[in-house]
């Protein structure tokens, strides 16, 4: 192509700004799309946009590149900054009911688990945000493809996220009686906690249950699994009952959780 700046409003430049704006664009779209469910997407798909920019614009002048390139890269500011504040103000969606948390975790919890790596700071160390959003906003769009291939992080995340957003908190009618059942001996905690469970909706019970047993999992893959079992006490605490004084029953149990059956 050979443009000069005296070129600049025909139409063939017209058409290379055209070209040059809207090729990347699509490509950035399209590899979006392919890398959805990898951790670092929307910067790949960024990199795609941007190469393409460069190839179409060789030889382009300068005028005619930095316009086309600057509708490109206003197009991802603004998309940028959609995505942030729509995830930051809004969270996840609130239609996740208990029998698609259950469905979730059914999902979730045996990925972790097989992993069998990084349980020294699972739950504590952050994944990556904007795919745990993803994941967590819209129940409908929730598959095994799109959880596969996330790192064990963001699986934690999306528990810790399913988790924050119940309302009530799972455990949150019962938070009185588990707090009065810290100090009891095993046999008299398991009827105190039997009879407090009975005021719990089943699925909740069992949602509960898979919980614990998975944490109990998660500490015995660790060289200590007692300080592994009271830092996730203390973090599950107030996810499961809305308060962190029940923080050394949720220990107990991580513990030993056939105090549960």
């Amino acid at each position: 192509m050979s443009l000069t700046i005296s070129s600049f409003y025909t139409p063939e430049a017209q058409n290379f700004v055209f070209r040059h704006s809207c090729f990347p664009i699509l490509v950035d779209l399209v590899a979006y799309r392919c890398l959805k469910p990898y951790a670092y997407a929307p910067a790949y798909s960024t990199l795609a946009g941007l190469a393409t920019c460069a190839a179409i614009a060789y030889r382009a002048p300068l005028p005619l590149q930095l316009l086309g390139g600057g509708i490109y890269l206003a197009y991802k500011a603004t998309s940028f900054a959609i995505s942030y504040f729509t995830s930051s103000k809004t969270g996840p969606n609130q239609s996740w009911d208990d029998t698609k948390i259950l469905a979730a975790l059914n999902m979730i919890l045996p990925l972790i688990e097989e992993s069998k790596s990084g349980f020294e700071n699972l739950y504590t160390t952050s994944g990556t945000y904007r795919q745990i959003i993803a994941l967590s906003r819209d129940p409908s769009k929730f598959r095994l493809g799109e959880i596969f291939n996330a790192d064990v992080n963001t699986l934690a995340g999306v528990v810790k996220e399913l988790l924050k957003n119940m309302n009530p908190p799972l455990l949150a009618n019962i938070k009185d009686s588990l707090v009065a059942a810290t100090s009891l001996e095993d046999e008299e905690k398991k009827r105190c906690l039997t009879l407090a469970l009975q005021q719990v909706s089943p699925l909740r019970v069992e949602i509960f249950q898979k919980l614990i047993r998975h944490l109990h999992t998660i500490t015995q893959q660790q060289p200590n699994s007692a300080a592994a079992a009271l830092r996730l006490g203390q973090l599950f605490s107030q996810s499961f009952t809305g308060v962190f004084s029940a923080n050394q029953l949720i220990t107990s149990l991580i513990q030993n959780p056939k105090i549960l059956q």
